[in-house]
């Protein structure tokens, strides 16, 4: 996938943050791209396809809600741009706590019950443990809005910003990509929190116009500090950002076992990966 970052947020005058988070968007080819864009920043260790893990059981009429589009859009013959502005407020690393921490006695003796080359011994353990521990997160919330393209056009548009990036476009070129004229479908700005207060503010500020097209769109937000402030203070610590989930493969205290474990969890990881 193609990322691409809208705008700096930090003022050019004082340098000072205008937003504390991220504003992006990234361009995917098909539905698939869209899926583990939408889930880009969740991970879990040994999974080749950590956002399958989140989509698996979602209906096309799941993935329309949660994407803001509607279901006639969620086929194989489109293509996408998801954009995405977050405002990140609490950030909490486990990974350090994690490895200095003495584990549990009761950990520890299970633990010691696995035996190398026994599947089952690995198996009772992850039925008593799991097989991972969050290592980090972030909190905040964020606004997003895919807008749907036939393939052409997305191409031609994905090629011209993959040239120079959004600098070299026009303030006209920038309304025309994202706006009804080029966009086949322009999805509703949605908050990861489901906060109806922030989408209610999104639908009545970010209005633009373009020709005899009325929509509302997070280029809004594009070039305009004030707004982008706004965003960050009505932005709350409601919703999960980020999230790294590592295996739990430390508590063994042998090398071996460890590989063992993962070996365990890789051969099951994958056969769920290929039945979903």
């Amino acid at each position: 996938n193609l990322s691409i970052a809208v705008q700096p947020v930090t003022s050019v005058e004082t340098y000072t943050p205008v937003f504390n988070g991220d504003y992006h968007m990234e361009f995917c080819d098909n539905l698939s791209q869209l899926l583990q864009a939408y889930f880009r920043d969740f991970y879990i260790q040994r999974m080749d396809k950590s956002w399958k893990a989140f989509t698996a059981s979602w209906s096309k009429a799941a993935m329309a809600r949660h994407l803001g589009i509607n279901t006639t859009y969620i086929t194989d013959q489109h293509s996408y741009v998801l954009v995405r502005v977050a405002r990140h407020r609490t950030t909490e690393s486990l990974s350090a706590y994690a490895s200095n921490r003495e584990v549990e006695n009761t950990v520890s003796k299970e633990a010691d019950k696995v035996v190398i080359g026994d599947t089952a011994s690995v198996m009772d353990f992850v039925r008593n443990f799991g097989t991972h521990y969050i290592a980090s997160y972030v909190t905040g919330n964020s606004l997003y809005q895919v807008f749907v393209y036939s393939p052409p056009i997305y191409r031609r548009i994905k090629e011209r910003l993959k040239t120079g990036g959004l600098k070299d476009l026009s303030n006209l070129e920038l309304l025309s990509f994202f706006s009804p004229w080029n966009a086949e479908y322009i999805g509703k700005v949605q908050s990861a929190s489901g906060n109806s207060t922030v989408e209610d503010w999104a639908t009545k500020t970010l209005k633009l116009n373009f020709y005899f097209f009325n929509y509302v769109s997070l280029f809004k937000l594009h070039g305009e500090s004030s707004l982008l402030q706004t965003l960050d203070r009505i932005l709350g610590d409601e919703a999960l950002l980020q999230l790294t989930l590592r295996t739990v493969a430390p508590v063994f205290k042998e090398f071996e076992k460890q590989q063992w474990f993962h070996e365990v969890i890789d051969n099951n990881l994958k056969l769920w990966e290929v039945n979903m």
